[in-house]
Parts: structure tokens; C-alpha cells; sequence
């Protein structure tokens, strides 16, 4: 059976391949995002997929605390962000105005 081949855009001087990133649904989490910031267990990734149900900020690191402040960042409802993260850290998320759930899912890497 042969390997399939995945088409991905170029960049960088030597027109390298970027990495093409797959959910890593198995690793998922959902937390519950409310009035007060609520954390994530660890994440053991590099890179994260980030969608809400609801505004809401969020903020990554080895004991965050989301806040409608400087420092967290908004996440509209319905909309994904893909994010860095060191190995181990957590994310947590603080409502906008109305409760929801944060859906974390750990990217893996095809190659």
C-alpha cells in the first residue's frame, strides 16, 4: 500500500515543506469555562488547536490565570486558534460574558 502524500505550501529560503498538523483527538480536552479562569490538565504538545463555544480569553503556561486583561488573549465562539506551547504547560480561559466550553486538541504532525 503506498504512502499517501500530502501537498503542503513552501516557505523559507530553501522553499521547505511546512509541517502539516493533524488533530490529536484521543488527547483532547474540554474544560468548562466560566466566570473565574479554569486550567487544562498538562498538554504534552507543541502545538495546540484552540475553539470556544463562547468568547472567552485565554492564557497559556506552567500555572495560568485568564483574565479580560493584558497578558490572556480573546478567542471568539467558532473561531480556531492554533497555538504554540512548551510541553507540559496548561491553558486556562476565562468567560466573556457568557458560559462555554474551551475544546484543547493537540496537534500531531503528518509527515
Amino acid at each position: 500500500m503506498p504512502i499517501p502524500q500530502i501537498k503542503a505550501p513552501l516557505a523559507g529560503p530553501n522553499l521547505s515543506p511546512l509541517p502539516v498538523l493533524a488533530h490529536n483527538h484521543a488527547a483532547g480536552q474540554r474544560i468548562a469555562v466560566g466566570a473565574t479562569s479554569a486550567q487544562s490538565a498538562p498538554v504534552a504538545a507543541g502545538v495546540v488547536f484552540l475553539k470556544s463555544t463562547r468568547d472567552c480569553f485565554y492564557k497559556i503556561g506552567d500555572n495560568p490565570v485568564a483574565e479580560n486583561a493584558a497578558g490572556s488573549f480573546p478567542l471568539s465562539a467558532g473561531e480556531t486558534h492554533i497555538v504554540m506551547i512548551t510541553p507540559g504547560q496548561m491553558v486556562a480561559a476565562v468567560r466573556d460574558s457568557l458560559d462555554g466550553y474551551l475544546f484543547i486538541s493537540p496537534a500531531a504532525e503528518v509527515a
